[in-house]
């Protein structure tokens, strides 16, 4: 990584000085809720929740016209000879 200063390109160190490294620790601790700051506001994480009731609605449905079309005679017969050629 590089960081463009005055003109130049600088390269950071890859390893933190004692009090960067503090102070990166402490930051990252309120980002992630771990440290509580009066300017820090956590946000309790939520999995993801979908409403899946308008589709579980259509299959049930589907599967009902399904049931009723194998009922059918002519429909159980061809569904047969289909099964079997497969």
């Amino acid at each position: 990584m590089k960081i463009h200063f005055r003109g130049e390109d600088i390269c950071p160190k890859q390893t933190n000085g004692t009090y960067a490294g503090i102070l990166r620790g402490w930051l990252r601790a309120i980002m992630f809720g771990e440290e509580p700051h009066e300017w820090a506001v956590t946000v309790p994480e939520k999995g993801f929740e979908v409403d899946t009731s308008a589709a579980e609605k259509e299959i049930d449905e589907m599967a009902e016209k399904l049931r009723q079309m194998k009922a059918n005679p002519v429909f159980a017969a061809a569904l047969q000879k289909v099964q079997a050629e497969i």
